[in-house]
């Protein structure tokens, strides 16, 4: 499949890869396998998308999107990594306009609905607005994440069960501060806190404000949350708080944050420690 040939790029060098998170709820992981015959490449462990990753990184789009558009018509390259390519490829030249336009093309051509990367990349530019006029009214959580990046209130008052960690984290981005249930807060850290990072700040967050009032379900969490790649000295803080809340002994907890903290802890145990 070539490309047309009015449609050209800024020699600009993209400031890295694009990593999507979510098109249309769906996380897109991609696979770095190498050395089998047919799949990725050569048998000597050749990766196919070697080259175009090389030609953007240093500045060369153009041809870059040449082999990309070329990659399509290979049954044994996978069409999503090609696609995450060509939308990451135009963002960091933002050119999220001419990318749907150039997905509208490949549409038109047989490749099959790319409403999903149409989305993602004009939610990429914070081009709200125009993202939602591809999302069906139905599609409620992603109506709600486009809504709430647009500095609109979402239309949407009851929220929909979420079935993926894309729609779970949206739905927590819904919820005001202080609102998640233990139950929701348990499920998240043992579930999604791994794969989606900012989430564990937010049940940081939540945690401190439950510190004195927590069942047995506290340490659970806090232990999931150290297994997800939490900041060990941020769960030092919690647990500091929840000793103090529950009159236990602190003292050693919040030496170590005034030694290894960073200025906000270090400040905090400071106090802390003046109050014992």
């Amino acid at each position: 499949m070539s490309r047309n040939s009015k449609f050209n790029f800024f020699s600009v060098l993209t400031p890295g890869f694009l990593i999507l998170s979510m098109a249309c709820g769906r996380l897109i992981e991609e696979s770095y396998a190498t050395g089998t015959e047919g799949a990725f490449g050569p048998s000597d462990g050749d990766w196919v998308f070697s080259l175009p990753d090389s030609l953007v990184l240093s500045g060369d789009q153009e041809r870059a999107l040449d082999l990309l558009l070329e990659l399509l018509d290979d049954p044994a390259v996978p069409r999503e990594q090609v696609l995450y390519r060509i939308v990451g490829l135009h963002h960091g030249v933002a050119l999220e306009g001419r990318c749907v336009r150039l997905l509208d093309s490949l549409e038109a051509a047989g490749l099959g609905d790319l409403t999903g990367w149409k989305v993602s990349v004009l939610e990429l530019g914070r081009r709200y607005e125009d993202a939602l006029r591809y999302v069906p009214q139905d599609n409620h959580l992603l109506r709600a994440w486009l809504e709430l990046n647009a500095g609109t209130d979402p239309e949407v008052l009851v929220l929909p069960v979420p079935g993926s960690p894309a729609e779970r984290l949206v739905r927590v981005l819904l919820t005001p501060d202080g609102m998640l249930t233990s139950d929701q807060i348990r499920a998240l850290s043992m579930e999604d806190a791994a794969v989606i990072p900012s989430l564990r700040s937010r049940i940081i967050d939540e945690l401190m404000t439950e510190a004195g009032k927590a069942g047995p379900w506290f340490e659970e969490v806090l232990l999931s949350l150290a297994d997800a790649g939490a900041d060990p000295l941020s769960l030092l803080l919690l647990r500091a708080s929840r000793a103090d809340s529950l009159g236990l002994d602190s003292e050693e907890m919040w030496l170590q944050l005034l030694e290894e903290g960073g200025e906000s802890q270090a400040a905090e145990a400071a106090g802390a420690l003046i109050s014992l």
